[in-house]
């Protein structure tokens, strides 16, 4: 799908994770800039929708198991772009079962507005970085300095903690 030729965006909106994590890590490790669609079900309050890191998302079932898979592809923080909410989500239904073959699926209920609200919010920052990409990719390059920050301090308290008594 993605090749070396020149992409300016990907804009991703996929709700599996399996699907939506392949073309993010392909995207991410060609340097193109990556905007995707965190979970909008179960959300009622667009008051709490906002853009921000991936790897930073909060109450967001969908965001957590794809930061999880990226991490296996090599991708971290400070990479990827999200709308997502900071609402926690209202309890989805029980999965259905499948009468032929299939798995369960799980019924999250999402009220129309909010997935049309994550993708104005996710188009309006394509179009903000399109205009001028300065501010953007200094954001960036900011959120990933402070992963990097981050992990590297982990693995200090990791080593300390780990360390041979004397």
């Amino acid at each position: 799908m993605l090749t070396r030729q020149r992409h300016h965006f990907v804009v991703d909106c996929i709700d599996s994770v399996g699907c939506k994590v392949a073309p993010l890590a392909a995207a991410a490790k060609l340097i193109i800039h990556v905007y995707s669609f965190c979970g909008a079900g179960g959300r009622l309050n667009p008051s709490l929708v906002s853009l921000g890191d991936l790897f930073s998302t909060e109450n967001d079932s969908l965001a957590h198991a794809c930061c999880a898979a990226l991490r296996e592809y090599g991708v971290g923080p400070g990479v990827i772009t999200v709308a997502h909410s900071s609402e926690k989500g209202i309890q989805s239904l029980e999965p259905q079962r499948q009468e032929v073959g299939g798995r369960d699926r799980a019924m999250n209920g999402t009220i129309s507005c909010m997935p049309a609200l994550f993708g104005l919010f996710l188009a309006s920052a394509v179009l903000q970085c399109a205009i001028d990409p300065a501010p953007h990719d200094a954001e960036v390059a900011q959120r990933r300095n402070r992963a990097i920050k981050e992990q590297k301090r982990a693995l200090k308290r990791s080593r300390r903690e780990n360390a041979p008594a004397a």
